[in-house]
Formats: structure tokens, sequence, C-alpha cells
């Protein structure tokens, strides 16, 4: 089967076949597509194509069947959810020990957090955890303790943390550089998109429950 389809296709292309393996065959005057569907392979068409110009390009029919993560309900709720659950989880601790907790929580949120149409919330979210936890760094209290997380503290993500505390007489003032971070990373979700934007809706729910975050850093 496989040297007839070969051999008629190497016809119909004028000859332009050699070298190729009967799958993934492609031609300037023919096109032969299979789509993996069930495990099985399903021959979707054969055409010969003699008026397409030379300079059109041709997008691969498989490109409308392989978009990654466009934006959806299912995808928007898991993301708020998790957030919800790094909050319900650092309200828990001393607010030492919030911003570090809050680093951690948004970290882990931004990971799993597909690519697609979810990147610029990834990109954004994961940066705010990155600030949240330099500015605990610089202000960390050596002298103490440091606490895990509590079992089974945030359902999503049950792995141990180590939750590090920032000194009480510089509190105030991270609380509100904190504060200013979460603030930063709440408007850049609600400005990647423009209004009308189907997306726009999506970052405006992550953006929202992001916001909420900021109740937890009130010292």
């Amino acid at each position: 089967m496989g040297f007839i389809l070969g051999s008629f296709l190497s016809l119909a292309c004028g000859g332009e076949m050699s070298g190729q393996k009967s799958m993934g065959i492609f031609a300037s005057k023919c096109a032969v597509v299979f789509l993996v569907a069930s495990g099985m392979f399903m021959e979707v068409g054969f055409a010969a194509m003699p008026s397409v110009p030379r300079d059109l390009t041709v997008s691969d029919p498989l490109d409308d069947l392989l978009v990654l993560a466009s934006v959806n309900n299912g995808a928007t709720d898991s993301i708020v959810k998790n957030i919800q659950l790094v909050k319900s989880e650092c309200r828990n601790y001393a607010p030492a020990y919030r911003i570090d907790c809050l680093s951690q929580g948004l970290k882990q949120v931004a990971s799993r957090i597909p690519g697609g149409e979810y990147d610029q919330a990834r990109a954004i979210l994961s940066r705010a955890a990155s600030k949240l936890g330099s500015l605990v760094a610089r202000n960390v209290d050596a002298e103490a303790e440091v606490i895990e997380s509590k079992p089974n503290a945030n359902p999503h993500f049950k792995a141990k943390r180590r939750y590090r505390a920032v000194k009480k007489a510089a509190l105030g003032a991270v609380m509100k550089e904190a504060q200013a971070i979460v603030e930063e990373a709440v408007t850049q979700l609600m400005r990647s998109y423009e209004n009308g934007d189907r997306r726009s809706v999506h970052y405006q729910k992550i953006a929202k429950a992001t916001d909420s975050m900021k109740v937890l850093l009130r010292s």
C-alpha cells in the first residue's frame, strides 16, 4: 500500500518526491496530511495545487488544532482558586511571615499557569513573587524562628515550605513595599489586554484575585 501510494504521489507531483518518506509528504504541487486521533492515522486529504502562487505562505493545518492554552473559564478559575488558596494559607501566619508565604505561594501559582494566552499572567505573577522574595531577603530577621508550612495548609501545594520573618522594626515599611509590588502586578494584569478583547475578562479575574492579597499586608 505504501509503495503504491508513494509511486502515485511521485507521478502526481512531477517526480518531486525523490528522497521523501511516505509520511509527512509535502511537494509544491500536492499535500497529504495525516492527523493522529485516538492512536490512529486519519487521512485528511490529497489535492493537486498547481494554481497556488509561489509567494503564498500555506499554513500548517495542524496549527489550529494545537493552540496551547487559549483562555478559557476552566483554566482561569483554576488560577484564581490557586491564588485564593495561597491567601487562605498565608493569613494563618503572623504578619512578619506573610510576605515570604505570599512570595513562595505566587511562585507556585505561576509555575502551574499554562503557556499560550496565559503567558503574560505567568510572567507577571512570577516577577511579583521574585520581588517579594527579594524584599524578604533584604529585611530578613536572622534571629527569628524559621517556620514550616502547616500540614494541609494548601491542598494544591502539599510540599513543605519554610517561611522567614522580616524584622519587626521594619515591618511597617516592608508591608507598604509589598503592597506596592502586588499593586504593580494587578495593574499589569489589568492592562495586558484592552477592554473588549476576549482575553481581558480572564486577566481581570486573575487581577482581582491577586489584588485581594493586599488585605494580608497590613501590619
